[in-house]
């Protein structure tokens, strides 16, 4: 199928109105004529042409048939049918030259196909256009001028229609040069906006996934590392202690029953879930409890309840932190005693974790781009608070997060 070729928004509508109007306007004027009189002969010809013009306008097929040259056909059908049916109504009854010097009937049904022109085509359809419209009526009408007057009186008459309508073209082609332009733009906009969403719905999806990473760092891989350890521990006692193998056994029951529940509401929900069911410092506290308990620490606690309560996100970013600074304590530091503090600031919040473990070197630590590590600064990024890890080797290692009073 023979693609439609794109004309102006308004203009192929805008023409079938102006068509419409003037057929049925043309229609009640014969109507209204007195029979012995009879219509006049530029009326006829008017109402016959623009009748078949109304037909060829809203007839679709013909618009797909010749593509390209369905509009010029109308607008040249439109353009040289009132000057060709006025030289031939005027020449039954006044001298063909009243053809040039009484144009206000011509106005009239030109100016409209002027303005779609101008519309579409731009400047050299102008130009061609108001040539036409004038040269044409005034080649009709010398041949039947009479004298020098007459003469004059004609190529003035055509040479102010076409000035006239060169400025209306030239005003049309300039307002709709513009609002080309301006659709354009909008247009270049609309593609550089879809650009955008796309990439922060990338950005989005790349979020998300980390947040899962942590997330499920924090669960299945706190909760496989602690089971580990309490293996290792049951493996040593299980030849020589078995009262206390069995409560270790029990232990790891418990342990991995808690690790498959908080994994299940990670997934879930992406949210720290002792948080929901105790707040924040007492989640911290049985989370500092627990792993003094399964590390045999000595356990230092300092939590004391927020005045104000924190927004979700930051809570779990704050809880988040302070679990994998625990884990590396049980994991890591082969501490004896271990103190969590948390605390108000001016304007904020503090949680910060001491161990008097054997530490690590910071370069060190840094370079290997430990995992751990680098998930907590990233909570703290996107808690907009500030992270702080202090280590040495045989120093023991102090982690504190401090919110800013924007973020809290």
């Amino acid at each position: 199928m023979r693609a439609v070729p794109q004309i102006e928004p308004g203009v192929l509508a805008l023409f079938r109105l102006f068509t419409g109007v003037m057929w049925l306007v043309l229609s009640l004027r014969l109507l209204g004529v007195r029979p012995r009189f009879g219509p006049d002969q530029f009326t006829v010809i008017m109402w016959c042409v623009t009748g078949v013009l109304l037909v060829y306008l809203c007839w679709g097929w013909l618009r797909q048939r010749l593509g390209p040259r369905y509009l010029p056909i109308a607008l040249v059908v439109a353009t040289l049918t009132p000057i060709l049916a006025h030289a031939t109504g005027t020449a039954s009854s006044r001298p063909v030259v009243a053809l040039v010097t009484d144009p206000a009937q011509l106005y009239f049904w030109l100016i409209p196909p002027l303005l779609f022109t101008s519309a579409q085509y731009g400047l050299r359809a102008v130009a061609l256009f108001t040539g036409t419209t004038a040269l044409l009526p005034l080649l009709l009408a010398l041949p039947a001028t009479t004298g020098r007057v007459d003469t004059l009186g004609a190529l003035g008459h055509a040479g102010a229609r076409l000035m006239l309508f060169a400025l209306i073209g030239f005003m049309v082609v300039r307002l709709n040069t513009a609002q080309r332009t301006q659709r354009r733009e909008l247009a270049d906009k609309h593609v550089e906006l879809a650009k955008y969403a796309v990439t922060q719905e990338q950005l989005a999806i790349s979020r998300e996934r980390n947040r899962m990473a942590r997330e499920l760092h924090d669960t299945l891989a706190h909760t496989l590392s602690a089971i580990s350890v309490q293996l290792s521990v049951l493996d040593v006692q299980i030849g020589s202690d078995q009262g206390a193998a069995r409560h270790t056994l029990q232990q790891t029951h418990d342990l991995t029953r808690t690790g498959l529940h908080e994994a299940r509401r990670a997934l879930q929900t992406l949210r720290a879930s002792p948080i929901e069911e105790f707040g924040l410092a007492q989640a911290l506290r049985q989370l500092a409890e627990r792993s003094a308990h399964q590390a045999g620490l000595q356990l230092s606690l300092d939590i004391r309840p927020l005045p104000h309560a924190l927004a979700p996100e930051l809570e779990q970013q704050i809880y988040r932190i302070g679990e994998e600074a625990l884990q590396n304590v049980v994991r890591h530091a082969n501490a004896s005693a271990l103190a969590v503090r948390l605390s108000t600031t001016t304007g904020g919040m503090e949680l910060a974790v001491d161990d008097n473990g054997r530490g690590f070197d910071m370069a060190v630590a840094a370079a290997n781009g430990h995992y751990g590590l680098i998930g907590m600064r990233e909570r703290a990024a996107l808690a907009q608070g500030t992270l702080t890890i202090r280590s040495q080797p045989g120093g023991g290692t102090r982690v504190s997060f401090t919110s800013n009073p924007d973020s809290a």
